[in-house]
This record gives C-alpha cells, structure tokens and sequence, in this order.
C-alpha cells in the first residue's frame, strides 16, 4: 500500500495525516509549493513515478458562507480544475483506490428529512455555495463513471460539516462553529456584552468532530474495505445555530446577549445527512462527540490563534 494524500495541510487533511503517520503507513502527502495540483503535468509525473495503490483527496478551497457567497468563481474555476486533474492523474495512472470528499451541500436545498445517498441530483441547489456544491457532485460522478468503467474502488464520502484542529478561525473565511469560537472569544476579551449572529438563529447544522472521520479512515484503510459510489458519514444529530452559539458561550464561562442580523444569509432551513447506511454495513459510530470537540478545537485555537489574530 502506497497512498498519495493531498489537502494533509488542513483540517480533515492534516487529522487523517496525524494518523497515518501514528500507524506507520507508507504515504506521501505534498503540500503547494512542492506539487501545483492546478499543473495536470506535475500530478501525472508525480502519480506516474510513484505508482500509487490509493489516493485520499482532501484538497480544494474551502471556506464560510461569507468565503462562498463572496467568490463563486473562484471556487469553482480552482476545485474544479483540481478534482479534474487528480483525477484524470489517477485513471491514467490505473490507481485503483480513490477516497475522496464530498460536502452536504451537494444535496438539494430546503429537504426537511434526512438526506439519504439515493437523494443526490434530485432537486436545485442552495444559492449561497452553490458554485462549490457543483464542483463536489462534478468530481462525485467523475468518479463513479470511472469506478463503473473500470471496477475500481472510487467512492466519495460525504461527511457533515466538520470542525476541530487546523480549521479556518479568520472571520473571512471560517465556517459556523470557528467564527463562533474566535468572536466569543474576542467578546471575552474585551468585556463585550452582546454578540451578533447572521440571520434568525433557528436554521439547523449537523457538525461532527473531525477525528471521528480520520479513525473512520485509518481502520477502513487497514480492511481495505470496498466502498459504495457515495456514502454519507454523519453526526446524526442537527441544532439550530443559536443552540452553537449558546453552548460555546458556556464552553467560555461568559454572559454575551444574542443579537441577531436578519438582513444576512443564513442558507437552508435544514441540513441532515442520513448515516444509516455506513452506521448499518460500514461499523461507521461517533466515537468523539461535539462537546469534546468543542473543547478540543477551543484548546487548539487558544493555543495557535489568539496571538495572532
């Protein structure tokens, strides 16, 4: 086994590495400067050379709804020209196992239930990612064309939103549960009173600690498990915005006051994958749960952020 990781600089990328180095894998994980993935000529070189037995794709642009809303393009155009080159790499190549990563914003806008696999494609988009949500379900079914082609074992996992260690924590750029840890945080500081939330406060998010999807990996790698096209793998639980937001108060030992900004976005009403299928035949369990990731990642960011933000 031989695996080319690309993305090991951040969030989920840099859990899964921590633990392929512990369990002493034989891996490659390059960063920028040292393999351009937007140059199909340095990845086909690479993957020629090294003859990969899996790649575990965690790279792309990520970001916020603000990141999102503020530079579609611009995550369309680089995610999209990644996926394609990393994978066109792989197939050339003859790579015969590719993990790669999904969002829950593939899947259509404003459906209250769970979201099962059987549900991709089957109505539009939420507007505020939606340029990203299209690449993810490009790179997505690019991949199962090649895995029914081929026989390979392609799959796209389709985690939640993730947070914890070496997440974004800049206001820009940061997703819920990392602006909310770095604005509380401030308010602490500088004995502020009230804190602004965007929109109402009541849409709902399902957010799993990233850990339980990198020990997800690790043992999956180990089995050398064969893996369905598209599987979702998810806390199970949602709470509604303001619900984050009052238990990282808590979490922080202060009184803020609420407000909230109504005239911002705040995406769908609801977003809940459906794990039945990974918890069923996958032995896929959250083993770490929010309120220790919350105070993982809180530690992380005390111990990394605050001098320089």
């Amino acid at each position: 086994m031989k695996i080319l990781l690309l993305g090991g600089n951040g969030m989920l990328g840099s859990s899964i590495k921590n633990e392929l180095k512990k369990k002493k894998f034989n891996f490659l994980s390059p960063n920028s400067k040292e393999l351009d993935l937007t140059n199909q000529n340095q990845i086909q070189t690479l993957c020629s050379k090294m003859k990969f037995s899996h790649i575990i794709n965690c790279a792309g642009r990520v970001g916020g709804i603000l990141d999102n809303y503020s530079n579609q393009i611009d995550y369309f155009e680089k995610n999209m020209e990644i996926n394609y080159n990393l994978i066109k790499a792989s197939k050339k190549n003859k790579i015969k196992n590719f993990i790669n990563f999904g969002s829950s914003c593939m899947y259509p806008k404003n459906i209250n239930t769970k979201m099962s696999e059987d549900l991709l494609m089957t109505g539009p988009l939420e507007e505020s990612n939606f340029t990203y949500a299209l690449t993810k379900i490009n790179a997505a079914y690019y991949l199962k064309a090649i895995r029914e082609k081929y026989n390979y074992n392609y799959t796209t996992l389709i985690p939640c939103n993730l947070f914890g260690e070496n997440d974004k924590f800049q206001l820009e750029t940061a997703h819920l549960i990392p602006a909310i840890i770095n604005k509380v945080y401030n308010a602490k500081m500088n004995n502020l009173k009230e804190i602004t939330i965007w929109g109402s406060g009541q849409v709902k998010r399902e957010f799993l600690y990233v850990k339980n999807v990198s020990d997800f990996i690790i043992k999956h790698l180990n089995k050398n498990t064969q893996f369905p096209a598209f599987l979702n793998i998810g806390a199970s639980k949602d709470y509604s915005i303001i619900s984050y937001y009052k238990q990282i108060i808590k979490l922080f030992n202060i009184k803020l006051k609420i407000t909230k900004d109504l005239n911002k976005p705040e995406g769908i009403k609801r977003k809940l994958i459906d794990s039945k299928n990974a918890r069923k035949n996958f032995e896929w369990k959250v083993k770490y749960d929010l309120t220790y990731g919350l105070n993982k990642t809180i530690l992380f960011y005390k111990k990394n952020y605050v001098s320089i933000i």
